[in-house]
């Protein structure tokens, strides 16, 4: 149900107290109803902790269970402990009823901005106007794998699809973190494919110093490295693969430095981190280029 249907919804039924509009199907009527008990604070019974201690956001767990399953389940451990007292109606009988508790749920690594995004669309399927950014949607994507919520999962993953282009190499390589964590074996791909197209540049290749080796070391970005080779991204290259110790990224650059020593694109510093990688000295290594060079001359 959106907005305007809940707010269409009660204007109606203000006035009309004892009737059903005829144009609101059931479910956007059980929609509505928790939707206002959710915005009043009435009858919640979780309440989920975020960064800022001093604020929280309030839910009914009936809700989060039927959209969690991992929800659902840690709601089905707590109702089976024997948890009852009785309550006298007004009509003088007596019903046995649970005792209202409070679940508490900490989510303090999350800003509040995100989970009230996730409580909403768990509530309305639907985002709050404010959110729009692809650090919001990679936090949101995380909650939704911790919490097994399918829907929300996939709507997340849409949006970072049709917005890829979009994202610099940074965002890209943190959200392929959060795909391969839950397993999104579909986003996995796409990031990848992604992070190897842009990690061709110098700029690309600085950026994939400060991210965790596996995210780096695939097949698809190492490939991308490897033809990335030129005067203006071997230092950065050398300068991964160093700080990776990775030898199949190594290996290209060793290559190309043999090549073109002679031209004076490669440096002294780059020499002495490949040759320290080979357990070759920087001096043979320039020798081995020397070597190069004359019998390329000679076959000349």
């Amino acid at each position: 149900a959106t907005d305007v249907h809940i707010r269409q919804y009660f204007a109606t039924a203000a006035e009309t107290p004892n009737e059903r509009p005829s144009s609101c199907p059931y479910s956007n009527l059980l929609s509505a109803s928790l939707v206002k008990l959710w915005k009043n604070a009435a009858l919640t019974d979780v309440e989920i902790r975020v960064a800022n201690d001093a604020q929280s956001v309030l839910a009914h767990s009936v809700v989060l269970s039927a959209r969690s399953s991992l929800m659902a389940s840690a709601k089905t451990e707590e109702n089976q402990m024997p948890r009852t007292s009785s309550l006298t109606l007004p009509t003088g009988l007596v019903a046995v009823q649970p005792t209202m508790q409070t679940m508490s749920i900490d989510l303090s690594e999350y800003a509040l901005g995100t989970v009230r995004n996730l409580v909403n669309f768990l509530y309305v399927d639907k985002f709050l106007e404010d959110f729009d950014t692809m650090a919001h949607v990679s936090e949101m994507m995380e909650c939704a794998g911790t919490f097994k919520i399918q829907e929300l999962f996939s709507v997340c993953e849409d949006r970072i699809s049709q917005n890829i282009g979009k994202l610099p190499v940074e965002d890209s390589l943190k959200l392929f973190g959060v795909a391969t964590k839950h397993d999104s074996a579909r986003l996995v791909e796409i990031l990848e494919n992604d992070i190897a197209t842009k990690a061709k540049t110098p700029e690309g290749i600085n950026a994939l110093h400060g991210a965790p080796k596996e995210r780096v070391t695939s097949d698809t970005v190492l490939a991308a490295l490897a033809d990335a080779v030129s005067p203006q991204t071997l230092s950065p290259l050398v300068s991964l693969a160093d700080k990776l110790d990775e030898p199949r990224i190594r290996a290209p650059c060793l290559r190309y430095s043999l090549r073109n020593n002679d031209d004076g694109v490669a440096k002294d510093e780059d020499f002495r981190k490949l040759a320290s990688s080979t357990s070759l000295g920087i001096e043979m290594l320039k020798a081995i280029a020397q070597d190069r060079r004359l019998s390329e001359t000679n076959a000349t």
